[in-house]
């Protein structure tokens, strides 16, 4: 287990011999002090997404209620409140394809690097909604990007936010880990149904 120690030193020169200096100090653990303060910059993060997220709920029931709004303007809406409530703001944008008509943010790039949910409206599915994260990040740290898709995967149940932020890890953990950008990085997803 880590261990943290605060350590106070103080210099007492003695009169008696000026060739002696004398440290008095005190030693505390605050091992437990850091285990507080690390949990509570974890719930601050955690409280900041759910701020983000409820500011885009919120924003999407403004739509809804505003007067004389179109079904289209409700939808472009809800797509531009999107990126603001994703971990990387600036590097996402999204995407919704209802009925073959697309509506996406400004500006938008596709990008490899993406999450997909069906839309479905009365239990059908009726279209897609696509968020990508653009950066340069992955760029600078490679050349060679590959991403292999497996067709039909399951649609995964989870909270959003975090599946995002696991996967920005692991890209991000995959550009650091290499030497060059002439190394490449492989992302595969697959479905093993079990028995």
């Amino acid at each position: 287990m880590l261990s943290f120690i605060n350590i106070i030193l103080n210099t007492i020169s003695c009169h008696f011999d000026r060739n002696v200096t004398v440290y008095i100090g005190t030693l505390t653990d605050i091992t437990e002090r850091r285990q507080i303060e690390d949990k509570l910059q974890k719930h601050m993060h955690d409280l900041g997404k759910r701020v983000k997220e409820l500011n885009c709920l919120h924003g999407i029931s403004k739509l809804v209620e505003t007067p004389d709004i179109t079904t289209e303007e409700i939808i472009q809406g809800t797509i531009d409140l999107i990126p603001p409530s994703c971990q990387y703001p600036g590097k996402t944008c999204a995407r919704a394809i209802i009925d073959g008509q697309k509506f996406k943010t400004a500006p938008f790039k596709e990008t490899s690097w993406k999450q997909c949910s069906k839309i479905k409206i009365h239990g059908k599915p009726e279209g897609v909604l696509e968020v990508y994260l653009v950066s340069d990040y992955i760029k600078k740290a490679t050349k060679r990007l590959t991403v292999e898709i497996e067709e039909n995967l399951p649609t995964i149940k989870g909270d959003f936010q975090r599946l995002e932020q696991v996967m920005v890890n692991l890209i991000q953990n995959a550009c650091q880990a290499l030497q060059d950008n002439e190394q490449g990085i492989l992302i595969t997803t697959s479905f093993n149904a079990r028995p």
